[in-house]
């Protein structure tokens, strides 16, 4: 029966609502810290395995309102190792922690949320993804009841994701009034026959591009990032830096790629100039925070900036280079979150100053944060400059040359806040250095992280194989 394939084909998001529910129901059970990261945990490996060895050949569902491709294939991975990794990292003592037990359901959901985007068809699913996505990181923002830090960055992420999402349904509403229907394939129809020359299309189109902005922090939509970041408990940050990026990035490529294909040209112009504000505003905000969350805000404005810019070639094949550097990007910024996290337990106060003499107490802590940050700032042999030169190559070879350039200025930029922490770390004296405990756990993910930060560069061709898988849009 067709209705049996569908949900076989949909088996990776039943396994994480699944696992939702039950997280949800063991919160409220006695003692639940001591096992409940157990079930996300194995909810997602159900959900890769369902992911690799699909039981269904159905390329798309649900009267085409999901789609299963190379394309999905890719992003849904990088999004559920992603979530492994930020587990780990949060748990301690093999999955006992004392911190929101309703944390693993709420990720669960907000997981689900981000698969069915980067599977949607259609502007209705898209919507009903990013917003199951959104809604549980309202709710974790705000977890910290106490920190009035924490209440303040809710309340700022609240109202402005409501903004977004009035943006994206607004411009819907005009799409849909233009072409008469909200799937993509037609969509892209009417993009590439009356919707030239059709401003009103154009600029629904904007609107709906315009609520990802301010969930990927592309400038001028990234006003609430560095406050969220900094009021948000740090394993929050963390999975908000993270999880709700590689969804919404991935949908940044698909809809330029797919519905509003016919507006390829027009929006290349959108994305440069989004681009060059992102590098060059992120890069300077960073270079007076002392801060480390305030500073990896404004940094993950700038990386963000890297990521679209690869977009604006309009070639589908150099969206390979847009994943690649986002799986450089992502395994450096888990590693160095894990870190954070572990930090945040030893000095509520997370200033650069406080990693001064950090190298002479715990020197393999030290080289680990090293590789994270080097490889954030570009700098080779680590996994983030080939990163950086892939997206670059790719801008010379589609004739951008000036946006090359401010790819280059930024980068360096970058360097230098980048280097303040190294600078604190190695060559700072700290009169009381920190002690700082760490779980087999977060050693474990810091391990893997920067092994896949330097090993990777020397493997480029199997992860270009791997990222290449992205292209499959048209």
């Amino acid at each position: 029966m067709r209705i049996s394939s569908e949900l076989l084909a949909l088996l990776p998001e039943i396994s994480l609502i699944v696992g939702a529910l039950i997280s949800m129901a063991a919160s409220m059970c006695k003692n639940a810290h001591r096992y409940i990261y157990a079930i996300p945990v194995i909810s997602l490996l159900i959900s890769l395995h369902f992911m690799i060895q699909p039981l269904s050949a159905e390329s798309c569902v649900f009267t085409n309102s999901i789609e299963i491709n190379n394309f999905t294939f890719t992003f849904k991975s990088l999004l559920v190792i992603a979530s492994l990794a930020l587990l780990f990292s949060i748990s301690d003592r093999y999955f006992s922690v004392k911190v929101t037990p309703e944390l693993p359901g709420l990720l669960l959901f907000s997981l689900t949320g981000g698969m069915v985007m980067i599977g949607s068809n259609g502007l209705l699913p898209l919507y009903l993804g990013m917003e199951l996505m959104t809604l549980p990181f309202y709710i974790m923002v705000a977890s910290n009841l106490d920190d009035r830090k924490s209440q303040e960055a809710s309340v700022k992420y609240f109202i402005l994701g409501s903004i977004s999402s009035c943006f994206f349904l607004f411009g819907c509403a005009i799409i849909y009034g233009s072409c008469g229907s909200i799937d993509f394939s037609q969509i892209r129809n009417f993009a590439l026959t009356d919707g030239q020359g059709n401003h009103i299309f154009a600029l629904a189109c904007i609107f709906v591009i315009s609520a990802f902005c301010f969930k990927i922090s592309l400038a001028p939509f990234h006003i609430w990032v560095p406050d969220v970041y900094q009021g948000s408990s740090t394993y929050v940050t963390g999975l908000l830096s993270s999880l709700p990026k590689i969804a919404s990035l991935a949908i940044f490529a698909k809809l330029m790629y797919r519905p509003f294909y016919g507006l390829i040209t027009d929006l290349s112009y959108v994305y440069i100039t989004m681009s060059v504000l992102s590098l060059f505003t992120g890069a300077f905000a960073a270079f007076k925070q002392k801060n480390i969350k305030r500073l990896l805000a404004y940094a993950s404005i700038s990386q963000v900036g890297f990521m679209v810019s690869a977009l604006a070639t309009g070639k589908s094949s150099d969206i390979q280079y847009f994943t690649f550097y986002m799986a450089a990007y992502m395994a450096a910024n888990i590693g160095f979150f894990t870190f954070l996290i572990a930090f945040e337990k030893s000095s509520n106060n997370l200033e650069i100053s406080q990693l001064s003499g950090l190298a002479s107490k715990n020197p393999v802590l030290s080289v680990l944060i090293t590789i994270f940050v080097i490889s954030m700032a570009g700098i080779p042999p680590f996994i983030g400059f080939f990163g950086k030169f892939y997206v670059i190559i790719a801008l010379i070879n589609g004739n951008l040359f000036p946006l090359a350039c401010c790819l280059v200025l930024a980068s360096l930029i970058s360097v230098y806040y980048y280097l303040k922490i190294i600078k604190a770390i190695y060559f700072d004296k700290g009169r009381n250095v920190i002690k700082i405990n760490i779980s087999c756990e977060k050693w474990l993910i810091m391990f893997l992280c920067a092994a896949f930060c330097t090993f990777s560069a020397i493997q480029l061709d199997s992860l270009l194989i791997f990222t290449k898988n992205s292209a499959g849009l048209l």
